[in-house]
């Protein structure tokens, strides 16, 4: 299990600048997705995001579930290139 912050960059027609940047915690990675705790909840399914580790990994990725519960947000991506 791998944690640390992770930066998750996507077209937001509500952010001024067409762009947003949330910020989030890597909870669980594989060799195909990865799992992050957030606090953004308007991620859907389908949705593709840039996603970026300090010192690591960059690539984008495609939201498959994103669960709000407890105040807590959580989302499962798919990692595409």
């Amino acid at each position: 299990m791998s944690a640390g912050n992770l930066s998750l960059v996507f077209a937001d027609t509500n952010a001024m600048s067409g762009i947003r940047e949330v910020q989030g915690h890597l909870v669980d990675r594989s060799a195909r997705g990865f799992r992050v705790l957030h606090e953004f909840p308007g991620l859907t399914c389908g949705q593709m995001v840039q996603f970026s580790l300090p010192g690591s990994s960059a690539g984008r990725a495609r939201v498959v579930w994103t669960h709000i519960a407890a105040g807590r947000v959580e989302s499962g991506f798919l990692i595409v290139g």
